[in-house]
């Protein structure tokens, strides 16, 4: 999908990576390719949400990993040309049996022309 991902940079100690869609031409081809009568098909969305938690993820394990648990919530459907914000980050983490375990958080939200944010997806996993 030929998206970035940045560490937002806060005085929290929470590390918060951030990736958009809908800022650039080249997104019509990387993003909003998958879509019906102007709506985005969920799929998109939900693997760069994915993608976003999973460095979340990485940011407090140091470790790479894969989903085995996802779960999420549309709040509306995504249209074309929509700006959004999307965001990941580290929860917590747990080693045992040799194995790291991570929970991360995340969500998306649309950029209006005023600058106000429409949190249009929440997601949480594993």
């Amino acid at each position: 999908m030929k998206r970035c991902f940045y560490l937002l940079d806060t005085d929290q100690p929470d590390k918060i990576i951030v990736a958009t869609a809908g800022f650039y031409l080249w997104d019509n081809e990387s993003f909003y390719f998958s879509q019906r009568r102007n709506i985005i098909h969920p799929i998109a969305s939900l693997a760069l949400l994915d993608e976003a938690m999973g460095w979340g993820g990485f940011m407090i394990t140091s470790s790479g990993g894969v989903t085995v648990r996802m779960a999420y919530s549309f709040y509306r459907d995504i249209h074309v040309g929509e700006r959004m914000v999307f965001f990941g980050r580290g929860e917590k983490m747990r080693r045992s049996f040799g194995r790291v375990f991570s929970w991360a958080s995340g969500g998306a939200a649309v950029v209006h022309d005023d600058g106000r944010l429409e949190a249009v997806i929440a997601a949480s996993g594993q």
